[in-house]
């Protein structure tokens, strides 16, 4: 009985507490208004944290910001903002250089705008999507490209929702249990 309960304090690296913090640029592809392609990019950026439940999947936490100005050459401005939490499932995290990953995630969004049907609202959100990470080291990596599909809900004076393109980019920084008890 002593064998296993020793043996249950003793869990493998890839077990213990790990988060990501990551930050980077984003933009989405948007539309101007119901009825109208007209549609434009929306800049900003987006911060997350991920914390590792197994090997390969973590919960993860997602704020973005992203904003335009003077849409299509017209004195419109939209601001578009979206909390976001859900599972990430990644491929080899720890033992390749590219690390491969697929997302889902539900929140909520709020716009700001001086358009009448965005004025300030607040919708659901759906994000679902991928990307890759280049591991640089133990401590660092690089996210060239995250690519996801954002669903919101926000009132347009037509069909109430959007389908937008979400692309990021940014560096991802891991934070381990062990560095913490070392006091790194």
């Amino acid at each position: 009985m002593a064998c296993v309960s020793a043996h249950a304090q003793s869990l493998p690296a890839a077990t213990r507490l790990s988060l990501d913090a990551s930050a980077g640029f984003t933009s989405i592809r948007a539309n101007e208004g119901p009825g109208v392609c007209g549609c434009f990019f929306m800049n900003g950026g987006s911060g997350e944290l991920a914390i590792r439940n197994s090997r390969n999947t973590s919960y993860v936490i997602n704020f973005g910001r992203t904003a335009q100005n003077n849409i299509n050459g017209i004195d419109q401005n939209l601001i578009l903002y979206t909390l976001l939490e859900g599972a990430r499932y990644t491929l080899g995290r720890d033992e390749r250089l590219f690390a491969p990953f697929g997302e889902a995630m539900v929140g909520i969004s709020h716009t700001a705008s001086n358009y009448a049907y965005y004025k300030s609202t607040n919708a659901a959100a759906l994000l679902f999507g991928g990307g890759v990470d280049i591991n640089l080291g133990h401590r660092i990596s690089l996210r060239p490209v995250e690519a996801d599909w954002l669903f919101t809900a926000h009132k347009n004076g037509q069909n109430n929702f959007q389908n937008q393109l979400r692309l990021s980019a940014g560096i991802v920084f891991h934070i381990h249990r062990a560095d913490w008890d070392q006091g790194r």
